[in-house]
């Protein structure tokens, strides 16, 4: 009978050193405010923390943070949420703030390849400290002449806290239950649109100055581009005519105008507004905008004798989003 004693106290001294054992540490954060930007590119870094707790201090403890899902899918976000995902290529979460080096990518312990510490978030809570914080650093930019179109993105992730020490290249252990707390992150494009006239050279123009002994035809162009797929339409205040308002009347001079293709003049009196560019995908701002070449020729009559004075139109580029 004192055996049987001494067996079942045995098991219970280690019942109860099991639960010693146990760590008491938990992950808290929020997720940070949405990053709002206008332009897909490098300098749009998003950063956050993290903070790790404890009520055991009494001695120090290792921890390890990964990341889910892995870092390969991070660049599927949800668009707009009732439209689907869009892939933004190089987005990622980097576990420093210098996010020009890859191996800083935060990665997924135990399923992806050739983990190092770079792509973990590892250290050591000293004995009596109850807290520790980590900071991750979301990088949204992409490379392609054809990046996403302005709209909400969102992202959602899991970060995972191991109270155990990482080790390169191996797993965690499969007796320990990660601590796990869901983040979404949020990004915000907003539209981007730029269309103007340009001289011959591309440098932007606001008038085309001409006189009766001038050269009647100019060569100009016609830039336009937008982070949305558009249509660029264009109309004259006059109806296709150089004005004149004399006081008593209106004296006009007609004019020509070929847009792109320079085969056909645009007649406003048939089509008061003309559809002249258009992009059914969206731009980049490191993309040039589109480039169209255009021609005004004025129709001067000879045997006119103009009264003298500013003879002008108002011509006016509208940009439409095709959506």
């Amino acid at each position: 009978m004192n055996k049987k004693f001494f067996y079942v106290l045995i098991l219970l001294l280690s019942i109860i050193s099991n639960v010693a054992a146990q760590s008491t540490m938990t992950l808290t954060g929020t997720a940070p405010q949405p990053l709002y930007i206008e332009e897909v590119s490098s300098q749009n870094i998003l950063s956050s923390t993290l903070t790790i707790s404890r009520t055991n201090t009494t001695k120090s403890e290792n921890y390890t943070i990964d990341l889910s899902p892995v870092s390969t899918v991070r660049q599927t976000w949800e668009y707009n949420y009732t439209q689907g995902v869009q892939v933004v290529h190089q987005a990622n979460i980097f576990t420093t703030s210098n996010t020009n080096q890859t191996n800083n990518i935060a990665k997924t312990w135990g399923i992806e390849q050739n983990l190092a510490t770079s792509n973990v978030w590892s250290g050591t809570i000293l004995q009596g400290q109850s807290q520790k914080q980590i900071t991750y650093y979301l990088k949204f930019q992409d490379w392609t002449e054809t990046p996403p179109p302005y709209g909400t993105y969102q992202l959602d992730l899991e970060f995972r806290l191991w109270p155990v020490k990482f080790v390169a290249n191996s797993s965690p252990p499969t007796n320990v239950t990660p601590i796990v707390l869901p983040v979404t992150l949020t990004v915000i494009i907003g539209p981007y649109i730029y269309i103007s006239f340009a001289d011959k050279n591309g440098l932007p123009m606001n008038t085309i100055a001409l006189d009766e002994t001038s050269v009647k035809t100019v060569e100009f162009k016609i830039l336009a581009k937008a982070n949305l797929p558009f249509d660029v339409t264009i109309s004259s205040t006059n109806g296709g005519s150089l004005n004149l308002n004399t006081g008593t009347t209106i004296e006009k001079i007609n004019y020509s105008l070929w847009v792109k293709d320079l085969t056909t003049p645009i007649n406003f009196q048939l089509t008061p507004i003309k559809t002249i560019l258009s992009n059914i995908n969206s731009m980049g701002y490191s993309v040039p905008p589109i480039s169209e070449p255009a021609i005004i020729q004025v129709l001067f009559d000879s045997n006119e004798s103009y009264t003298v004075g500013r003879y002008s139109d108002v011509l006016h580029l509208v940009i439409k989003s095709h959506w």
